[in-house]
């Protein structure tokens, strides 16, 4: 009897790992290995850096010097400079100043004179004018009077304005267009034939005249 349980029992788990077996149930314990974790560490290589040094080629530039031609004047020495205000004022009115000129006519009514402008150089313009105008030097007389302008002047003679005459003195203006003597050079007579004199104009009349003797070298009307 004591054989015989020992031997059921056994029966009865072959039995239970049949069933089991047919089945196709068993208790599996599968152990999962644990994940790996590697921690990888990837050297990127450097990205090369590489400083590229590009030299352009040196723009040529050439300074250029152009030498505009040299303009060639007649002059072979300084330009004579006239006394007074000079003798080539622009436009047709003396403007205010000190002029030389001859007197071609005169208008005591009206207080006119027709003036006639000139250039009037003295001491060493003198000679420079001369020698421009290809005059002989030494010159005999002076001064040096160029007379080539063409062009004359009215003016209005001012009330109150004086003439210093040589022969007459000072004297008004009506007193001098009345008594210059009929054969001077200043006279209708002989049609102003050598009236030369310095007109002073302030505020557009002239305001006083100063006569001269027709005593000089160069062109114009008395030498």
């Amino acid at each position: 009897m004591s054989r015989r349980v020992p031997l059921l029992i056994l029966l009865a788990l072959l039995v239970s790992s049949c069933d089991n077996a047919s089945t196709g149930t068993f208790a599996t314990t599968t152990t999962v290995p644990a994940a790996s974790t590697v921690a990888t560490t990837t050297t990127v290589p450097a990205a090369s850096t590489v400083a590229t040094t590009t030299t352009a080629p040196a723009t040529s530039t050439v300074a250029t010097t152009t030498t505009a031609p040299s303009t060639t004047t007649s002059s072979s020495g300084p330009t004579a400079v006239a006394s007074g205000s000079g003798c080539a004022p622009s436009g047709d009115t003396l403007p205010d100043g000190e002029w030389f000129g001859f007197v071609e006519g005169i208008d005591a009514g009206l207080a006119i004179i027709t003036f006639d402008l000139s250039c009037y150089f003295d001491g060493a313009e003198a000679d420079l004018a001369a020698a421009e105008d290809g005059h002989p030097l030494p010159l005999e007389f002076y001064p040096y009077i160029r007379n080539r302008n063409p062009k004359v002047f009215d003016l209005v003679v001012s009330a109150g304005a004086l003439v210093e005459d040589i022969f007459m003195g000072t004297v008004p203006f009506g007193t001098w267009a009345a008594g210059v003597a009929p054969d001077s050079g200043c006279s209708a007579a002989t049609g102003y034939g050598a009236c030369p004199v310095w007109v002073r104009i302030t505020g557009g009349e002239a305001v006083s005249l100063y006569g001269m003797l027709p005593e000089w070298a160069g062109d114009g009307r008395g030498s």
